[in-house]
């Protein structure tokens, strides 16, 4: 992979970003042992005789589809619990990806992994089936904030987790992590980070709780989201901390050491193209987005009758392309190109007034304080 050109961060320091020229493979793995409270991602409770036949049928469609010719720079699973996959599963689906596609010698290939899902030997397995990337769901390190949350984990079991992944030959580990938990209150955050910056993954994750419609926490009246006030205490403090801590933020809710950002992630961010397969993956070519049906029934019926599980579609026209174009380029570091916001310039100035954005060479960023309000003001620019 080459690189972009060197991106100097808000500290004044220079990074180094690989640059996506070929696409992004994703594949969903909808099974899971319990559904959290919080999520609203397409799950279903694992069985295996439905996994077994999903496993096939999503082959079929990875085969069905190799006409979609193009270099893979990344493969991620993503679910769900991928980690509930066989050896003989994973090694299957990437022996098709890699017959039916042609695949960069350096792909990042990531796999989202339960605390609870796996052990050492199964660790070194992953590894030995071309996983170079494991991206684990801790959430936190507070048993009663797990407890709200809903995982199957407590927070031994996490640090567990990481230490397998670490002792299997992981070289590239990944944490995700929620804040905004009811109750929760900086000092509990502070606590989950600093224990896991201890703990040495190469990337982190964190993402503020959201209380969708249909999901459990949503209908519990007894929890409340953490207060503005709380939240935005807590994502300054993280992005201050981490950075200190030497990881790059290089998107609004991620950090890396140098050289570990998700290329796979990046691809989304920077437009690049990228296949998904199975039940409701999303599908991007440059001209036209894609999602393939969220009902797991309709999905394998659909494949294995040697037709499309595409049920969504939207061609993406010139304007359209440049509202993307600014509202995924301004959560990152890399921030816009100025031109796309020509004719702005009185919105431009009164951002940068506030403390909201920066400029460097002839691009725009947020700056951490801008990033908090960054729906808000991607609504202005538009």
């Amino acid at each position: 992979m080459k690189y972009l050109k060197s991106i100097t961060d808000s500290f004044g320091k220079i990074h180094k970003f690989k640059l996506v020229k070929g696409a992004g493979i994703y594949i969903h793995i909808p099974f899971c042992i319990k559904k959290c409270h919080y999520c609203d991602f397409c799950s279903v409770l694992y069985d295996h005789t439905l996994l077994d036949l999903y496993v096939d049928t999503l082959i079929k469609e990875i085969d069905y589809r190799r006409d979609e010719t193009c270099l893979i720079d990344s493969i991620y699973f993503g679910g769900g619990t991928p980690s509930l996959l066989d050896d003989y599963q994973i090694s299957k689906v990437l022996e098709t990806v890699n017959n039916a596609f042609t695949i960069n010698k350096n792909c990042e290939i990531t796999l989202e992994a339960n605390p609870a899902s796996y052990d050492l030997n199964r660790a070194k397995r992953l590894i030995k089936s071309c996983i170079n990337r494991i991206s684990i769901g801790i959430q936190s390190l507070n048993d009663d904030e797990l407890k709200i949350l809903g995982r199957i984990h407590d927070k031994k079991k996490a640090v567990e987790s990481i230490e397998i992944a670490k002792d299997a030959g992981f070289k590239n580990i990944s944490v995700d992590l929620i804040y905004g938990v009811s109750n929760q209150d900086l000092l509990s955050w502070s606590k989950t980070l600093k224990e896991i910056i201890s703990l040495n993954p190469q990337h982190i994750s964190t993402y503020e709780l959201t209380f969708n419609e249909n999901t459990l926490i949503s209908r519990d009246n007894r929890l409340q989201k953490a207060s503005e006030e709380v939240i935005e205490k807590i994502y300054l403090y993280t992005v201050q901390f981490l950075t200190k801590s030497g990881f790059i933020h290089y998107e609004i809710s991620n950090y890396s050491r140098e050289g570990f950002h998700s290329v796979h992630n990046m691809n989304y961010w920077t437009r690049g193209k990228y296949i998904g397969f199975g039940v409701s993956a999303h599908s991007f070519d440059g001209f036209k987005r894609s999602a393939n049906t969220s009902d797991i029934n309709d999905y394998i019926a659909l494949i294995n009758d040697n037709k499309t599980a595409t049920k969504d579609m939207e061609y993406i026209d010139e304007e359209k392309a440049k509202e993307e174009q600014i509202f995924l380029g301004l959560r990152t570091i890399n921030g816009i190109n100025k031109e796309l916001l020509k004719g702005k310039d009185g919105i431009i100035n009164r951002l940068y007034r506030g403390g909201l954005i920066e400029f460097f060479d002839d691009r725009i960023r947020l700056t951490s304080k801008g990033l908090i309000l960054s729906n808000e003001i991607i609504l202005q620019v538009l």
